[in-house]
């Protein structure tokens, strides 16, 4: 799994080096150290990938400020920060990461990615603070439908529906 990712973030990066304003390249770029980051095992690794990452999403955010997947990627990364070290961060960056969602709901209020993030966000978080989880699972639900419907123009972001399957299945039950 991490040696695909591996190898999609070099194509990604051979193609923003050649296309250097490109929203999508950077995009798929942090995406995938993002994902890595929840992946890897060493701290220092992880760290340096959310890092990475977030150098990319807050220069994608300068050019596109109101991009609803942008903000989908910015609340994950700020999830993977959380999951690195949550003792420091889980209070301090809950906050932001519900903003951040809630932001790109405000956006584009049928995003099945932005309402799957929320939703699995606040299924973990219940994991460890506690909470009922039944209105996580039914947008889970909803982000699922939505997947079912949503017309993906291009390379535009489409990911999150097996995701949501899994999420579903295993913590949803």
């Amino acid at each position: 799994k991490i040696m695909n990712f591996l190898k999609l973030q070099k194509s990604f990066k051979k193609i923003q080096n050649n296309y250097p304003t490109e929203r999508l390249p950077k995009y798929y770029i942090a995406f995938t150290q993002t994902l890595l980051s929840f992946e890897k095992e060493n701290n220092m690794e992880k760290e340096n990938l959310i890092d990475e990452a977030k150098l990319l999403i807050a220069q994608l955010e300068k050019s596109f400020p109101n991009h609803p997947e942008i903000l989908n990627l910015k609340a994950l990364n700020l999830t993977s920060e959380i999951v690195l070290n949550p003792m420091a961060n889980g209070m301090a960056l809950m906050e932001d990461v519900n903003a951040t969602y809630a932001h790109a709901l405000l956006l584009e209020p049928k995003n099945p990615r932005t309402i799957l993030g929320q939703a699995e966000f606040n299924i973990n978080a219940a994991k460890f603070i506690g909470g009922d989880i039944k209105s996580s699972c039914k947008n889970v639900e909803k982000a699922l439908a939505l997947f079912e419907t949503e017309l993906v123009d291009g390379f535009e972001p489409s990911w999150g529906k097996e995701r949501a399957k899994t999420l579903l299945n295993n913590d949803c039950k």
